[in-house]
């Protein structure tokens, strides 16, 4: 275990308490529960109230403040956020039994966050859990990307490493941009071996019910076998984000380019044929 401040476990301790006790309690009060002298525990109230993690009642006492709410708010949104992602990846991945992945924007880079492995005899390799890296030739990446800020997405191709990686690979910061707009136009984003030879993948963004990108769920394929099913690959990336961003509250209405997408049955079973 790590160094423990002493002030801030406290400082927790009081909060703790006061969740226990909607009426409020004095500081002496508190100062019993917590085992800590009145002088001490008016300090230490005093700063939770002025960053509003504590109220001060017209009584004398004190209950939890307003800045505890959104705290828990944010809790059970992870919560319900984690849950229907990963529920939505697992459905992909047995519908169309493809690997799917569930990839989130983190440090300025597309890290895929979980994924699900295929089930077809022959399916995709090398990527795994937490990586990171060729964002912009990643179906995933170009998905992500596509809805960044202006600011933030000059800060990446400022920053991003075009070396082709193989000879479809786009490395050039314009041609890139083309493609963010086509993605946003249609709603998902497509890899043809520019990542991986012969490897071809298709992703989508996932919206929160505030309309921002949380999260893209993907899948990839042997090129062969992706193009041969590309619609019903395509229909099912796209259906499984549509349904899990509605899981968050977001209107599919408002959903921009996946309405013109080509969304089919909710659970698109493929087989390789």
């Amino acid at each position: 275990m790590g160094v423990i401040i002493q002030s801030v476990a406290r400082s927790l301790h009081i909060l703790n308490i006061l969740a226990a006790y909607s009426d409020g309690l004095t500081n002496r009060e508190i100062a019993e529960k917590v085992g800590l002298n009145v002088s001490t525990t008016h300090h230490l109230v005093n700063t939770l109230a002025a960053e509003g993690y504590v109220h001060h009642l017209d009584s004398g006492k004190c209950c939890l403040g307003h800045a505890v709410a959104p705290l828990y708010n944010a809790y059970l949104s992870n919560i319900s956020l984690h849950t229907h992602l990963y529920d939505a990846l697992n459905k992909l991945a047995e519908g169309t039994k493809e690997t799917a992945y569930l990839c989130v924007w983190h440090d300025g880079h597309a890290l895929i966050q979980a994924m699900v492995e295929g089930s077809q005899a022959v399916r995709v390799g090398g990527l795994y859990v937490g990586f990171i890296g060729n964002t912009h030739l990643r179906a995933s990446g170009k998905a992500l990307l596509a809805y960044l800020d202006e600011q933030e997405l000059d800060a990446y191709l400022a920053t991003a490493d075009f070396t082709p990686l193989t000879a479809k690979s786009v490395c050039d910061p314009e041609e890139l941009t083309k493609q963010l707009q086509e993605v946003v136009k249609r709603g998902y984003a497509v890899d043809r071996g520019e990542f991986a030879d012969d490897v071809n993948c298709a992703a989508t963004p996932v919206f929160s019910a505030e309309g921002e990108v949380v999260a893209v769920l993907a899948i990839s394929a042997p090129e062969q076998r992706f193009v041969r099913n590309e619609d019903q690959l395509v229909s099912a990336v796209v259906q499984a984000a549509s349904n899990a961003s509605r899981m968050l509250g977001y209107k599919a209405s408002e959903q921009l380019g996946v309405e013109t997408a080509p969304v089919r049955d909710e659970k698109v079973p493929i087989h390789d044929r």
